[in-house]
């Protein structure tokens, strides 16, 4: 059974037709289901948890990559829990990266069932889906294989399952992906570019490297990372791995990865 997650912001008036048109395109392609609008009180990771326990369920988030991905970073029960998003309100990198057309169009997509199995990073006791991302400031990389990286001249250190390696340049056709099915998390240290010394809003990727399991530490006495996917802040140490759990997520035939 099909059930759509319609975020938050959807219940705006100007988003009427957008709403009206994906409900008139999943009903034409005979892909309807039960509707369920997100709210304060209504939270995607406990709707998505209770859906879960029914027989293979698959679940269509309408919205915004974040809520799609602390969807499918959820405690969901079922192993045969198929995803499916239809992005809509705004900019969504997920779209680019998956090929999933916004709005009505998403529907089309949604009924090729077209499957491909995703890994899910681990971040001390929480999931997350694309990635993470904290300042490079005070803080220090271990690896459980002896070495460890004292990051200097780097503004940023981010953590990636999915997503690009750094934030597309306007006007480029050239994008950096990681592969969420590599069984290996990318480690990104990026920098400010500058122009006669100073510092740009722009960033150029410093070093990469890939792993298993990292521990990121903070050289001073508190730091807190906040994860965006699963509403959750978590102090330092920062234990990061790949999980033993596995998402299917329904894509696109001209995606990037």
């Amino acid at each position: 059974m099909y059930y759509y997650l319609y975020d938050s912001f959807l219940v705006d008036k100007k988003y009427k037709k957008l709403v009206a048109d994906i409900e008139t395109r999943a009903s034409e392609l005979g892909i309807s289901g039960k509707i369920i609008k997100l709210s304060l009180l209504k939270n995607v990771k406990e709707v998505v948890e209770d859906i879960s326990k029914e027989e293979n369920p698959t679940i269509v988030i309408v919205g915004r990559d974040k809520t799609f991905s602390e969807a499918v970073s959820a405690n969901w029960k079922s192993k045969n829990t198929l995803f499916g998003f239809i992005p809509a309100g705004g900019y969504s990198e997920l779209s680019f990266i998956l090929d999933l057309p916004k709005g009505a169009d998403g529907c089309d997509v949604v009924s090729q069932r077209r499957v491909l199995q995703m890994d899910l990073g681990r971040v001390n006791n929480s999931l997350f889906f694309t990635y993470l991302e904290f300042s490079a400031k005070d803080v220090l990389l271990s690896s459980p294989l002896g070495w460890q990286i004292i990051p200097k001249h780097c503004s940023k250190i981010r953590v990636i399952n999915l997503g690009f390696r750094q934030n597309p340049v306007p006007g480029s056709t050239e994008f950096l992906v990681s592969q969420p099915q590599d069984e290996y998390l990318e480690i990104v240290t990026l920098k400010r570019k500058t122009k006669y010394f100073i510092p740009l809003k722009t960033e150029t990727i410093d070093s990469l490297f890939f792993v298993k399991q990292i521990q990121i530490k903070s050289t001073k006495k508190e730091n807190n990372l906040f994860i965006e996917e699963s509403k959750q802040t978590i102090k330092s140490p920062f234990n990061i791995k790949i999980s033993s759990r596995k998402v299917k997520i329904i894509v696109g035939r001209e995606r990037m990865i």
